[in-house]
């Protein structure tokens, strides 16, 4: 890998004379990082070839299944594990890493001036109330939307409407558990403005409130079947059947940590990146691994990714990862990043660059996680249940990512990406930091629909 920005040329033509390298340098060709690129893709799915077989899917869902129609045990491992605390824990948890994560970009633009207040920000041991957190914010997008009509027919907007917007939207952080002093949001006056009201709306909506619960104890369910399914699980039952599958749910709640250095991203770009935006790139951050259960089946190793949804009709489309586009191409090869995102600020992207970068995204979103972690456990099994009725989908990350590509659902589609603030700035430095930020902002959702059919 190379440092984003070392160097990515502003005008086309000298672009197409010396590739990433600087004018009256060696060129450094695009070939070079494509075929660099295609060969680390290829190594990763190569790894997992001939680890788990039909065999090994075969029982493994038969287990799940089993597990599923006649152990009752299951659905109350995970209610008993997933208690109300530990559940509102991890949303707090969350929606607070999506908070420092969207402020900034949301709010960001040129005319709203809305900074997160990270030092008000605590999260609270106490039990928080979500119907009063729901009632609130419903207060404050009311508001909102009159305030939003007023702006609409030209009138003034009335201080109480403000004020109500600020209460309101204070009362919502507090009923979380996420707020301590008066406010995280700040400074107050950037409220009249009608963009950063819109903005705040959609802050607002980031919570999932009337779905956390539910899918949080699914997940957990799904997590339980899978390592019921074990080898070791198979003679015990009670008790001891409760105990070991507890102990064995730590796996799912393992995070590794990965960080941004001055070899990806130079220094003096990360400074201004950091006055502009209130981010630090070089802090180290941490994430949940994809391995949701590290089992055996028939002696042999499975290192599965679990997926538990209410499906529609026969299929499921699970949704894998949001993957942070400045992260993935940091972690390409050679020049690969500066060539992409040379190619997509002129307008003429390149479909088999782009194809490249779309099966890294994939198998981050599938297997790996995050690539710039240093000791996370790769998923080389895909399990997603119905939990509905039962029926199981497993399968290999080799044949998902040799055979299934088309399975998967990237949006935005990386060759619609557009990198449109490759612009003459004051510096260098600037021009290479105002593409940063661009990119910063953008993540690609991705998802993997599959049906499911009885076992």
């Amino acid at each position: 890998m190379s440092a984003i920005g070392e160097y990515i040329h502003l005008k086309k033509e000298n672009y197409d004379k010396y590739g990433t390298a600087r004018v009256g340098e060696q060129p450094q060709l695009l070939i070079d990082s494509y075929n660099a690129q295609k060969k680390i893709n290829l190594m990763r799915i190569k790894n997992f070839e001939n680890k788990i077989n039909d065999t090994i899917l075969i029982e493994l869902k038969s287990r799940i299944e089993k597990n599923y129609n006649e152990n009752k045990q299951a659905k109350e491992i995970a209610e008993n594990y997933l208690n109300f605390n530990k559940g509102i824990k991890k949303f707090q948890q969350d929606f607070r890493a999506k908070l420092i994560e969207e402020v900034p970009s949301v709010f960001g633009t040129e005319g709203i001036n809305i900074r997160l207040n990270k030092s008000n920000m605590k999260i609270s041991k106490e039990l928080v109330n979500l119907k009063n957190a729901r009632k609130y914010r419903a207060n404050a997008i009311s508001a909102i939307e009159t305030a939003d009509n007023n702006f609409t027919a030209g009138r003034p907007v009335q201080k109480n409407t403000i004020t109500a917007i600020i209460n309101n939207t204070d009362m919502f952080f507090k009923e979380l558990g996420l707020i301590e002093g008066i406010d995280i949001l700040w400074p107050r006056e950037g409220w009249k403005n009608k963009d950063t009201l819109s903005a705040l709306k959609g802050i607002l909506e980031l919570a999932p409130l009337g779905e956390m619960n539910q899918s949080t104890l699914s997940g957990v369910f799904g997590e339980v079947l899978v390592n019921m399914a074990a080898d070791v699980m198979q003679d015990l039952s009670g008790k001891e059947l409760t105990k070991a599958i507890k102990e064995s749910l730590s796996t799912g709640e393992t995070r590794s940590s990965f960080s941004i250095d001055e070899s990806m991203i130079g220094p003096r770009v990360q400074r201004i990146f950091q006055e502009e935006t209130g981010l630090n790139l070089y802090q180290i951050r941490a994430s949940q691994n994809k391995v949701d259960a590290s089992i055996t089946i028939k002696n042999i190793p499975v290192e599965a990714s679990v997926k538990a949804y209410t499906p529609k009709r026969n299929t499921i489309s699970a949704h894998l990862q949001d993957v942070s586009l400045l992260s993935t191409l940091v972690a390409t090869q050679l020049q690969f990043a500066n060539h992409w995102i040379s190619l997509h600020s002129y307008g003429t992207s390149n479909d088999s660059m782009d194809e490249a970068l779309s099966e890294q995204i994939m198998y981050e979103a599938l297997s790996s996680g995050n690539l710039l972690k240093q000791d996370a456990s790769v998923a080389d099994t895909f399990v997603a249940i119905d939990t509905i009725n039962g029926r199981i989908y497993a399968q290999s990350a080799y044949d998902i990512l040799t055979n299934g590509k088309k399975n998967f659902t990237l949006n935005p589609t990386i060759n619609s990406i557009v990198i449109d603030s490759n612009k003459t700035a004051n510096s260098i430095e600037q021009r290479i930091a105002n593409i940063i930020m661009s990119i910063h902002q953008i993540k690609i959702s991705v998802r993997y629909k599959t049906a499911l059919n009885p076992i």
